[in-house]
């Protein structure tokens, strides 16, 4: 198998497990569902940029066209390395709010969460018109290169809008915007 048939299979498995998520809800509770959704989400998303800069940063330009080793200096090479380990911090962030504030239906994690996603899908939407990774709705880079990786892409945003979907009701129907909120379909009270 290529690694465009990899990461395809990689996201559809992800996209199953966000499925099988959404219909176990009525028993985990539809907030903590979408908080593993977008935990999924976070995983495909991990895959792609974060992963794909540390394997750039090393790995020799004599082994593949995508690597910079030896050719950029380590300056360089330490901002790619950097901007990787920062970008998993922003992930692992961002499923920790899910996992927390987002599962407490607090509305503040639901905005947080979806600001994410409009700044880090608006700037991979700009990625993908600069070198589509094989998505064809976009024209084919002057290298003649369509790449691949789009799957996980796609994947990854639309699991973490999902999730966002699915707890949009929850969060915003609970009425109580100080953060208590529903949790597994039952109202939660202060102790």
């Amino acid at each position: 198998m290529d690694q465009a048939t990899v990461g395809a299979v990689w996201a559809a498995t992800c996209i199953a497990a966000v499925v099988a998520l959404a219909l176990a809800a009525r028993r985990i509770g539809r907030l903590n569902a979408a908080a593993w959704m977008l935990a999924v989400a976070a995983l495909l998303l991990a895959g792609e940029d974060p992963w794909q800069l540390v394997f750039m940063a090393s790995t020799p330009v004599s082994n593949t066209d995508d690597g910079v080793l030896g050719l950029v200096k380590a300056h360089t090479l330490a901002h790619m390395v950097g901007g990787a380990g920062m970008s998993v911090a922003g992930l692992v962030l961002a499923v920790w709010v899910a996992h927390t504030g987002l599962r407490r239906a607090q509305r503040w994690a639901w905005w947080a969460l979806l600001t994410v996603l409009l700044i880090v899908g608006g700037t991979d939407t700009y990625e993908l018109t600069i070198y589509p990774h094989g998505l064809p709705l976009f024209p084919t880079p002057s290298d003649g290169n369509r790449g691949f990786g789009w799957p996980s892409l796609v994947a990854g945003f639309a699991a973490w809008a999902l999730a966002l979907g699915f707890s949009y009701g929850p969060v915003f129907r609970s009425g109580d915007q100080g953060g208590q909120g529903i949790q597994g379909g039952q109202k939660r009270t202060r102790r």
